[in-house]
């Protein structure tokens, strides 16, 4: 039986959200790839720890620095790059240096070079932590995550602007930026979009088009990020954002007509227009549902579970 990876029309680079929350997942496609011969499509993993610096809208299964090294180091034997996401908008430089454990990661991430491959790196919402990324450590990307945007402007034709995302792609300090999904749907952005190729698109997010909710829902992430303890205090945070989260989803149950994911005739689109770098969002999903989603996007198969079983 042959497995192929699905044809866009040019080579794509895709990014997965499952570092330190479903890296079986992607452990089992390596697996795969490997036992039916097949390119491992996935070159970057992106999730964080509980720290002050994280965020996010799932709560890692990762919770130690010694942990965390051991899941990158497996992850860089099969040639898949990390990237911390370490997104909490409101990152300065004292909150920097009491990030003992963070500071350690970048440190052993910009140390682990992939010989002749992509490169590791680290996702930010603050101005002041990609300065001292891009200062201290030579070898790693810094990339802009989407989560700036529903802070500094807010999501919406008339926020988070063409003129807005141009600006963060000319400056010196990113080497990608994330753009937020929602722009597919507006006529002409994506094509007047400058410098596609630092440009990472998200092919697949549960929100909704420019969702209300996704400040709120990102501060509860926070909530729970900075309780490393997880005392009474974290597990009150940790409700709060379940809570959250319904919400999130009654609100995108209500709005099925404004789903923000791309199919594939969108993706082969935005190919031919220059993009090469996608990201499956899926660290809030089950690893079922994680795996059924790398399935439909990266392979010409329907779900990886199956089809490995089969004799």
């Amino acid at each position: 039986m042959h497995y192929a990876l699905k044809d866009y029309g040019a080579d794509l680079q895709w990014n997965v959200g499952t570092l330190f929350c479903h890296d079986k997942v992607l452990f089992r496609l390596v697996s795969f790839c490997t036992k039916f011969e097949v390119p491992i499509p996935v070159k970057w993993a992106f999730g964080c720890i509980p720290s002050l610096m994280g965020s996010g809208m799932a709560v890692p299964t990762v919770h130690t620095q010694m942990d965390a090294v051991g899941i990158i180091e497996r992850h860089l034997e099969c040639g898949i790059a990390c990237r911390l996401a370490l997104t909490n908008p409101h990152v300065d430089s004292k909150m920097i240096q009491s990030d003992k454990v963070n500071l350690e990661l970048m440190k052993f991430l910009n140390e682990s070079v992939l010989n002749g491959c992509q490169r590791n790196g680290i996702i930010v919402s603050s101005d002041v932590l990609a300065e001292y990324v891009k200062e201290k450590y030579q070898n790693l990307d810094v990339i802009l995550s989407v989560i700036r945007p529903a802070y500094e402007v807010g999501y919406g034709r008339l926020n988070d602007t063409l003129e807005w995302y141009a600006e963060k792609l000319e400056n010196p300090l990113y080497d990608i930026v994330e753009v937020n999904n929602s722009k597919l749907h507006e006529d002409g952005f994506l094509e007047s979009l400058p410098s596609k190729d630092k440009v990472e698109l998200i092919a697949c997010r549960d929100c909704i088009r420019n969702c209300p909710f996704t400040k709120h829902h990102f501060e509860s992430a926070l909530g729970v990020m900075k309780k490393l303890d997880f005392s009474a205090k974290g597990e009150k945070a940790k409700l709060m954002l379940d809570e959250v989260s319904k919400m999130c989803v009654c609100h995108r149950m209500k709005h099925l007509d404004q789903a923000s994911s791309y199919d594939f005739e969108d993706i082969k689109r935005l190919a031919s227009l220059g993009y090469r770098r996608f990201q499956l969002s899926c660290r809030r999903n089950t690893d079922e549902r994680i795996e059924q989603d790398i399935s439909e996007y990266l392979f010409s198969y329907k779900h990886l579970r199956y089809l490995e079983n089969l004799e």
